[in-house]
C-alpha cells in the first residue's frame, strides 16, 4: 500500500522511466523513499534507484523529466527534492528548496539548466537550478582561500590529506557530494552529523568542489 508511481516519461534512447514512491527496508532506516525505475520498451526492468531523504521520513517523487543525453530529473517532497540520475540509473546530484510547499513539475532546457515548479500557503514557484562546472555554484564563485558559505565550514583549503567539513549550526551536513573540475562526481557519502573528515589524500591535485544537499552553493577547494 505504500508503493505508488506519480509520473512517467520516455528517454531520448525510447525506454521508459517512472518514478512515484516505495517502501524500502534495505539500509539502517526502513521508510518510504523516492523510486524511480527504468524499463525497456518490452517492460524489461533496467534498473531502480531509490532516495531517502536526510530525515529518513516519507519521501515522494511527484513529476519526472529526461533530457537529450537520457539523463531522468525527478522532483517531489519534502523540502522540494530534486535528483538528477544518469541513463544508468547512478545519482548525480540532489538538491532542496527549504519551505512547506509542494513540487508538481520538472522542465530541463536545452542549455542544461533545470526548472521545478511548486506551490504552498498561496503561492506559486518557479525554481531554476544550473548545472554548471559543478551544479549548484549560484551566483557566486568561491575562492580557495575562502572557508565557508552560510554555515557550512570547509578546512584546510588548500588540503592535502584530510578535509574537514563542519556545519557551523550544529545542524545535520546531509548528503555530501564531491565534483573535479569537470563537473564528475568523485565522492557521495550522506553524514547525519554536523560535522566529518573526508579523506582526499588519493585525489589528483587540482581544483574540485563540495556542496551538500542542505545548502545553495558549492564551495572550492583545492587539493595539493
Amino acid at each position: 500500500s505504500y508503493d505508488s508511481p506519480n509520473a512517467i516519461t520516455m528517454t531520448n534512447d525510447g525506454n521508459i522511466v517512472v518514478t512515484g514512491r516505495s517502501y524500502t527496508t534495505t539500509g539502517p532506516f526502513s521508510s518510504q523513499d523516492m523510486a524511480t525505475i527504468k524499463y525497456s520498451p518490452a517492460g524489461a526492468q533496467l534498473w531502480v534507484s531509490t532516495y531517502d531523504g536526510p530525515a529518513h521520513g516519507n519521501d515522494a517523487a511527484n513529476a519526472i523529466a529526461s533530457d537529450a543525453s537520457s539523463n531522468v530529473y525527478i522532483t517531489g517532497n519534502p523540502n522540494v527534492t530534486t535528483i538528477k540520475y544518469n541513463s544508468s540509473g547512478s545519482l548525480q546530484w540532489t538538491a532542496n528548496y527549504n519551505g512547506t510547499i509542494s513540487a508538481f513539475s520538472i522542465v530541463p532546457d536545452n542549455s542544461g539548466n533545470v526548472y521545478v515548479g511548486a506551490s504552498g500557503s498561496g503561492n506559486s514557484y518557479l525554481i531554476k537550478y544550473s548545472q554548471s562546472v559543478p551544479f549548484s555554484i549560484v551566483n557566486k564563485q568561491i575562492n580557495p582561500g575562502d572557508v565557508s558559505i552560510n554555515t557550512l565550514k570547509v578546512y584546510p583549503n588548500p588540503v592535502q590529506d584530510q578535509l574537514r567539513i563542519e556545519n557551523e549550526n550544529n545542524k545535520t551536513l546531509g548528503m555530501l557530494t564531491i565534483y573535479d573540475v569537470s563537473g564528475k562526481m568523485v565522492y557521495q557519502k550522506f553524514v547525519g552529523n554536523p560535522q566529518t573528515v573526508i579523506d582526499v589524500k588519493n585525489f589528483s591535485a587540482g581544483l574540485y568542489y563540495i556542496r551538500s544537499d542542505q545548502f545553495a552553493a558549492a564551495i572550492k577547494f583545492v587539493k595539493e
